[in-house]
């Protein structure tokens, strides 16, 4: 590990001391206070050896520099569900590609630089690979908006805002709010190895379907019907499905019931030797 001490060791809970120099106007870098000069210039050399060209050994030691300031972004953004150490591992990745993109001679102060590329790394993560189901682009831009609303209003009522009080604070209409709320149910799903109330979810949810044991057997009886001729199959389907009696299957046939009762006979005699063979 570097001895530096990178521009990253700040608070976790946030970075309102970093400032993001605008325009990408030239300055003097304000020295960080747990750097000594010496790392201050050491690091800004390593920066102008890696402008001038790929240095793995240089991108290397200010990857390790920089690292504090990627797992504290990665902290901060962290919610409910996510490993910290995946996201600190996606926060370094954005590191690389700020450093790989820095240029020195301008005079920006790195860290104002590269906080922006790491925060909107891992904020793709999340968009891109955080739900379940995809979400449209508008409820990843609202829902944030709508936590920040929330609690903006809370602070003034005294109380929880009701989602009409949020739609309008945020000039969005209440349908269109409801809809990206219900849609973030989608980034997890609750386990079925969870107990509530010290009874399993699985023990909860789902029944055995008395049909299943009998699939196959009514897949194999579906082959069989379909080899039989077309009049046989009619048989059937009068007695069988539509629970026609054998006296009324003659007087459509024109023959007696005694007949159609050895026709039936005969019709499930062939369907048992043909699901027997199967």
């Amino acid at each position: 590990m570097s001895a530096f001490v990178a521009d990253s060791q700040v608070s976790p809970a946030g970075f309102e001391h970093l400032h993001v120099v605008p325009g990408h106007q030239a300055s003097e870098p304000t020295p960080h206070p747990l750097r000594s000069p010496g790392q201050e210039e050491r690091l800004r050399e390593l920066h102008r050896q890696l402008a001038s060209g790929l240095h793995p050994e240089v991108m290397t030691e200010l990857v390790e520099a920089y690292l504090p300031l990627a797992r504290s972004a990665a902290r901060r953004l962290q919610r409910s569900g996510e490993w910290l150490e995946d996201l600190q591992q996606i926060a370094v990745e954005g590191l690389i590609a700020a450093l790989s993109r820095f240029d020195p001679d301008r005079g920006v102060p790195f860290v104002g630089y590269a906080l922006p590329t790491m925060v909107g790394t891992i904020k793709r993560h999340y968009r891109d690979h955080g739900w379940l189901v995809r979400a449209p682009r508008f409820v990843h831009d609202l829902l944030p908006r709508a936590r920040d609303a929330d609690e903006r209003l809370t602070a003034v009522l005294g109380r929880r805002p009701r989602p009409e009080e949020i739609a309008a604070e945020l000039d969005v209409a209440l349908e269109t709010l409801l809809l990206a709320q219900e849609a973030a149910s989608a980034r997890t799903l609750g386990s079925i190895d969870a107990v509530n109330d010290g009874v399993p979810v699985a023990d909860r949810v789902g029944t055995l379907d008395p049909a299943l044991v009998s699939a196959e057997n009514r897949i194999a009886l579906g082959q069989a019907l379909s080899e039989l001729h077309q009049s046989d199959q009619r048989l059937v389907y009068w007695y069988f499905y539509e629970g026609r009696s054998q006296a009324e299957i003659g007087m459509d046939l024109g023959v007696s019931q005694m007949q159609v009762s050895r026709l039936l006979h005969s019709v499930v005699a062939r369907l048992r030797d043909r699901l027997v063979a199967a």
